[in-house]
């Protein structure tokens, strides 16, 4: 990584705005915060071909 990319990243990564500062800090896992996520089912229908005509692949 370059100087430049890791000095905008530790600005960006040390900023606080106020919408943030006001929220709670409460520090868990990784695999905790990934077992949180709520995961929809695929959406597999509504789907036709031949609405989207006009792809030419030139291989």
């Amino acid at each position: 990584m370059t100087p430049i990319f890791l000095a905008a990243l530790l600005s960006i990564a040390t900023t606080v705005t106020p919408a943030f500062a006001a929220l709670p800090t409460a520090r868990i896992s990784m695999t905790t915060a990934l077992n949180r996520l709520k995961v929809q089912s695929e959406y597999t229908s509504g789907y036709a071909r031949s609405k989207f005509g006009g792809w030419i692949d030139a291989d």
